[in-house]
């Protein structure tokens, strides 16, 4: 039997609540795969419309991508923005993460969809208008990580309240289905965008999807919260707790440490894909597009075979094989002779990156429970969107030595030592809770 939360205790070690925010019952016991979601509207409510919004963070990546590409040609200023980006993103994370266990989540939610609407109508105007210089179009890229570094601890921690605990993993799998099925598509439309109507085309688009989000976000109920949840000292003393945690818990602490080495290493390719499209293949936005959506379609198919099996599988032993065979494909991509060739092996690190992180969510999600769900949501964030900007950075001043080719081989050189001397993450207590469970 599982105990009660207390608000002092921030794991648990069955995992999440029995019963969803909705209200709907465990999904029955037969039930596999997707087909455990069946019975989780409010969950499906949420996944469904929020892919317009991931759709428009993947058009404004690109098309800001581009912009510092086009004004600059630099790999070292694509390297900047990344790094200004990870800056920001690591400020505003934690303070997202103890906002979303102290108060209302939903509210969070539609604030930070108000200032994605906001920002994205102001490029626009300034692309329109003619008046976007590098410097403001820092700033807005600054100010487009403050939403990224708000939303992404919400989102995790809304949306175990929304989805009953056997159907978590499904769920999980299903929103990085949709996340990714969103980074295909929307790389695709934003070149397309770009290509015949000009990037402030690509901005306005954006605005709209964050709009329809936005609006279905007020028909959402009022999720149900841990008893223990919000029951805070101080803002300062719950935000340190959340990392206290993180580091003493010998699940949650190795699992986003190699997650985040994982991120470092791999997913900073896709900062750099302007440049490496331009200089490496000569394919200027085409390349770009070709490029972004191979990752985005391997990793819907990485994301669609966690949403299958993710109930069945040792994700210690997935996350583990995930990473090496990361590390082995982008060392292809780096030395592939045509955009094909490097589309074909994008393919696969978006694949294998995906299987990565899904199996890396789950097992963190399934570990901590909901007082400090929020907290440990703003690690894993970080991880997932600061820790490829850093790498990119990293990669980005390589490349003024030795070509951006060569630091990518460098960087995946440093994880292989980091995967060869590390045990597989979270096996020992992650897997101990899901035999309980």
């Amino acid at each position: 039997m599982e105990s009660s939360p207390k608000a002092d205790k921030a794991t648990r070690p069955h995992g999440t609540a029995e019963t969803s925010g909705s209200g709907a019952p465990p999904s029955k016991p037969g039930a596999r795969g997707l087909m455990r979601l069946r019975s989780e509207p409010t969950y499906l409510l949420f996944a469904a419309f929020s892919w317009f919004a991931t759709l428009g963070y993947w058009i404004r990546r690109l098309a800001s991508q581009w912009l510092v590409w086009e004004m600059t040609g630099s790999f070292a200023w694509l390297g900047i923005a990344a790094a200004l980006q990870a800056g920001v993103f690591i400020v505003t994370s934690p303070l997202a993460g103890t906002l979303a266990d102290r108060g209302d989540r939903l509210f969070l939610a539609r604030c930070v969809r108000l200032l994605d609407i906001a920002s994205a109508l102001a490029m626009t105007a300034l692309i329109a208008g003619g008046g976007l210089t590098l410097p403001l179009l820092l700033v807005m890229i600054g100010v487009f990580a403050v939403s990224e570094g708000f939303w992404m601890p919400v989102r995790l921690s809304l949306v175990p309240s929304l989805v009953s605990k056997d159907a978590l993993p499904n769920a999980i799998a299903l929103s990085a289905t949709l996340f990714n099925l969103a980074q295909f598509v929307g790389p695709a439309i934003a070149g397309v965008l770009i290509t015949r109507a000009g990037v402030d085309a690509a901005f306005a688009v954006t605005a709209a999807t964050f709009v329809i989000f936005f609006i279905v976000l007020f028909l959402l109920p009022r999720v149900s919260r841990d008893p223990a949840s919000g029951r805070a000292k101080s803002f300062l003393r719950d935000m340190r707790a959340g990392l206290d945690l993180a580091m003493r818990d010998g699940t949650l602490g190795p699992v986003i440490l190699a997650a985040a080495m994982s991120s470092l290493s791999f997913r900073a390719v896709r900062d750099l894909l302007a440049g490496l499209a331009d200089t490496q293949f000569n394919a200027g936005v085409d390349g770009l597009t070709w490029l972004a959506s191979s990752i985005g379609i391997g990793a819907l198919i990485g994301a669609t075979m966690m949403a299958n099996m993710a109930d069945r599988w040792s994700l210690p032993h997935v996350m583990r094989r995930s990473m090496l065979a990361n590390a082995l494909l982008q060392l292809g991509f780096v030395a592939a002779p045509s955009l094909p060739v490097a589309a074909l092996l994008a393919a696969g690190m978006g694949m294998t990156m995906t299987t990565t992180g899904v199996s890396g969510q789950i097992i963190m999600q399934r570990t901590v429970s909901d007082s400090a769900r929020g907290r440990i949501a703003s690690l894993w964030s970080m991880q997932v969107m600061a820790a490829p900007s850093l790498g990119a950075w990293i990669v980005g001043a390589l490349a003024g030595w030795f070509g951006a080719p060569a630091g990518l081989a460098l960087i995946t050189a440093v994880f292989l030592l980091f995967w060869l001397f590390s045990r597989p993450p979270g096996q020992t207590n992650a897997d101990q809770r899901e035999e309980t469970t």
